[in-house]
């Protein structure tokens, strides 16, 4: 079997798992809406001062309805010993995270696909100022995010302190990413924001294909160590 049917193997697995019992998806669904609506009575201002809060709004579900679903990485492939499993049987590591990066991708998706209409419903935000430059921004920042997530879950799973663990090394890496994400987002929003938008979309795209490549060639042997 060669690395691409094997990583929708492992895509197919996930999914499967997942739309059969719902409970994770309805989680991060939830807890984005609920979420926004936190977010919106929070921070009640005029549209003006509402700029300089509004890429963190947008944002904040959808990160941390992701982080929910890399905890569930964790919970499902500890059960019953799942992940050794998979490490001795003969799949190629670089396809198991693949496709465990494309599955929790998806679902971040059809979090967006929800949560971002939610925002500008609740908030009362103008139509984005770029369309494309927002839907490009939730595409890079949303896969840069997931695979850094992913790779690290995976990686944290022999530690006793995995939920604690996780956030720990995620979010310090994920700063840079952070900042461009923002930055692009106000720039998506509101067009008296003018900055290079060149320069914030080479850091996201550099952070994607650095944590896509990476563990691809490396995951076998950072999850034998």
């Amino acid at each position: 079997m060669n690395f691409y049917k094997q990583t929708l193997l492992i895509l197919k697995r996930d999914l499967t798992l997942e739309f059969r019992q719902k409970s994770l998806l309805f989680s991060m669904i939830i807890f984005a809406l609920m979420f926004q609506v936190f977010l919106n009575i929070a921070f009640d201002t005029e549209i003006e001062a509402m700029q300089q809060l509004a890429a963190g709004i947008l944002w904040l579900p959808i990160l941390l309805s992701a982080l929910l679903g890399f905890n569930r990485i964790v919970a499902v492939e500890k059960e019953n010993g799942v992940l050794i499993g998979l490490l001795v049987s003969p799949l190629d590591k670089g396809a198991l995270y693949l496709g465990k990066l494309l599955g929790n991708l998806l679902l971040v998706f059809i979090v967006i696909s929800i949560s971002v209409p939610a925002f500008f419903l609740f908030i009362k935000q103008p139509f984005p100022h770029s369309i494309g430059l927002l839907v490009a921004v939730l595409a890079l920042g949303s896969w840069g995010f997931v695979a850094m997530g992913v790779f690290l879950a995976t990686l944290a799973q022999s530690s006793r302190i995995t939920e604690l663990l996780l956030p720990v090394m995620l979010f310090p890496l994920s700063v840079p990413l952070f900042l461009g994400i923002v930055q692009l987002t106000d720039m998506a929003l509101y067009p008296s924001i003018g900055l290079s938008q060149n320069v914030w979309l080479s850091l996201l795209i550099s952070y994607d294909i650095l944590f896509t490549i990476i563990p691809l060639f490396l995951f076998d042997q950072l999850l034998e160590v």
